[in-house]
């Protein structure tokens, strides 16, 4: 195969025209290449013709090693260099259509047929994973084909289905306050999701006691490093589940070791991005959240970052706008992280907005920490200028029927749910550490599917601005999140049988094709073999275009053919060997022989000649010498 490269091969040499099979493909060009041997036989036919080498001709026709013997006696005499020719373009026109394989770049199309997700469910695998890690760069990424792998048995995409909001919530049933962030409400008991923004807890904090209104939470402070030692170790981005009012502390999703690559990612230095759907089920309702969080981060322990480094950072990743301008919101934040860099200190600030439409929190904040010693404070190890970003929109909410009503995976004193991954019950949470006693099953917490894109937004843990958060890994997020969050729905709706008659999914195949360049080659042997054809197509050359035997039946006069007009044996003669005296001869009709007659030998033009054989008294009375008397 042969790599394409430019606006020509794009037209020429990529493979765009289908052929169906590779069975087909191969007789299309195997069919070429008998064309091409037809035209050289015909070419060096006439050329033997013009030239009047007729034993050339006959040449053609024998086998290789007589072709050398042929080739050795005459050297270049007797047009030799006709079957030489022959010798040479003959196998290489034989290996035409191999030349033509050689050509295919890729040599197949891909053709999809699209079918509804339940005509294809006997393709699922049993236990599909959950969670999809893309390590691609945004311009190596085929979202469409990543989503969909490990899903079937054979190679099926998901098609992206746009699937209508059904949204069903109750108004909050607290407000927002330092113990109290936002929350997305199901229910009026106190069913709720918050967010996990991987800080020990604001209230652990006085120094950044959030400013709190009906709708949003905000905060901006600087920290001593003891502080910071544990907000840049702290995970963030697993959601938090309240079953009602009566839990003080959250249940915290929190990824399943060994499975969600997440568990390492999230604590570290790196810039990484993570998309999750969760189920909740309560009862008869069920509601299926989306969430996204990424954080971009840099890091310097030799040298404190350059001033253009953080106003570039911070100016593109507050609001997460490539373009958006320096105005007095991204200046203020600025001079505050320069604040503690020339302080030495950390500094964090964070905006945390519940909306109430489409029902969905999202949180935003910027830390710059300066990490120390453990055992020494006054010892800084590196300064780190990270932001995290996460957000939670709920998608659908459904009532169950009763035959779809949950039943506990196993028996649990106290407070107990459900744990799934994937659709599949994993286990249960019992009496959770930090929870007040309650009494009963609660429902089921369901990790459907995790995507977690380790290189898209940067490499981290370096102090350029735009290596460890890259512009165009921002706008690949912007662009793609909506598509993504579509195909990751689909994938959620397919693996655990939640009402997939709207899904739709594409079987697709390769399809063995052709590119124009191999039609181009395919088509001038049969145009040259044509004009070949019509150069040979005069009565003049007939004794070139048929076999040796039809000559000789016809020059002899065995056929009925005329002997300046050879074509084919109709009615072939019965040509045999025989044995005449001790020599063997070919017999003909008739009971006759085929013999050579020379030049000074009476020849008898009747249906076969023969040689005319007399004795040698005949012979000299036919010259007119006396002979003796007897």
């Amino acid at each position: 195969m042969i790599p394409p490269t430019g606006w020509f091969s794009n037209f020429l040499l990529v493979s765009t025209l289908s052929v169906g099979h590779n069975a087909a493909k191969n007789l299309i060009f195997r069919v070429s290449s008998l064309l091409l041997q037809y035209t050289v036989f015909k070419l060096l036919t006439y050329f033997a013709y013009r030239l009047t080498a007729y034993t050339s001709f006959l040449m053609l026709l024998e086998d290789f090693i007589q072709k050398l013997y042929f080739i050795s006696s005459y050297g270049f005499q007797e047009h030799s260099w006709i079957v030489l020719a022959f010798l040479i373009l003959f196998p290489a026109a034989g290996v035409y259509d191999t030349c033509l394989w050689l050509l295919d770049a890729p040599g197949y199309v891909v053709r999809s047929t699209v079918t509804d997700a339940p005509s294809l469910s006997h393709q699922l695998f049993l236990n599909p994973p959950y969670v999809l890690n893309i390590p691609g760069a945004a311009t190596e990424i085929n979202l469409d084909s990543s989503v969909s792998a490990g899903l079937y048995t054979q190679n099926i995409t998901l098609l992206a289905t746009h699937l209508p909001i059904s949204q069903d919530v109750v108004v909050p049933l607290q407000k927002l306050s330092s113990v109290n962030q936002p929350r997305i409400w199901l229910d009026n008991e106190g069913w709720s999701v918050g967010l996990d923004l991987g800080w020990p807890s604001l209230s652990d904090i006085p120094s950044c006691t959030p400013n709190s209104t009906d709708t949003q939470q905000r905060w901006s402070c600087h920290l001593n490093n003891t502080s910071a030692n544990g907000i840049y170790t702290q995970s963030f981005g697993m959601p938090q589940i309240w079953w009602d009012q009566s839990m003080t502390q959250p249940h915290t999703v929190q990824p399943i070791l060994g499975e969600n690559t997440w568990f390492s990612l999230g604590p570290n230095g790196s810039s990484v991005i993570m998309k999750q759907f969760l189920t909740l089920t309560k009862g008869q309702r069920r509601h299926t959240l989306v969430e996204t969080s990424w954080k971009a981060t840099m890091k310097t322990s030799l040298s404190p970052f350059a001033n253009n480094e953080i106003l570039d950072f911070i100016r593109r990743a507050w609001n997460n706008d490539p373009n958006r301008i320096v105005d007095s919101e991204i200046q203020n934040l600025v001079d505050e992280v320069m604040l503690a860099q020339t302080r030495g200190d950390s500094f964090s600030t964070g905006l945390m907005i519940q909306e109430p439409q489409p029902f969905a929190i999202r949180a935003t904040v910027i830390d710059y920490l300066t990490v120390a010693s453990p055992s020494n404070a006054s010892n800084p190890q590196f300064s780190s200028l990270r932001i995290r970003s996460s957000n939670t929109t709920l998608l659908r909410s459904e009532i169950l029927s009763s035959s779809n009503t949950l039943q506990p995976f196993a028996s649990c004193p106290g407070s107990f749910a459900n744990i799934a991954t994937g659709g599949q019950l994993r286990g249960t949470t019992c009496n959770e550490q930090g929870q007040p006693t309650m009494e009963g099953f609660k429902g089921q917490i369901d990790l459907s599917i995790a995507v977690i894109l380790p290189n898209i937004l940067g490499t981290g843990n370096l102090n350029s601005s735009r290596t460890a958060f890259y512009p165009d890994g921002q706008s690949w997020l912007a662009r793609n999140a909506a598509h993504l969050d579509e195909l990751m729905a689909t994938r959620v709706f397919i693996a655990s049988g939640m009402d997939d008659s709207a899904t739709r999914v594409a079987w697709q195949e390769q399809v063995a094709a052709i590119s124009y360049l191999q039609l181009i080659l395919v088509g001038a042997p049969a145009l040259i073999a044509i004009l070949s054809w019509i150069l040979m197509a005069g009565n003049a050359t007939s004794h070139y275009k048929h076999s040796f035997l039809a000559a000789v039946c016809a020059t002899t006069h065995v056929s009925d053919n005329s002997c300046r007009r050879i074509g084919y044996l109709k009615h072939p003669p019965r040509i045999e060997l025989k044995t005449l005296r001790r020599h063997v001869v070919i017999g003909t009709p008739s009971d006759g022989t085929l013999a050579n007659v020379e030049k000074d030998q009476v020849v008898a033009y009747s249906m076969v000649t023969e040689p005319l054989t007399l004795p040698e008294s005949g012979i000299r009375q036919a010259k007119g010498e006396d002979t003796p008397d007897p």
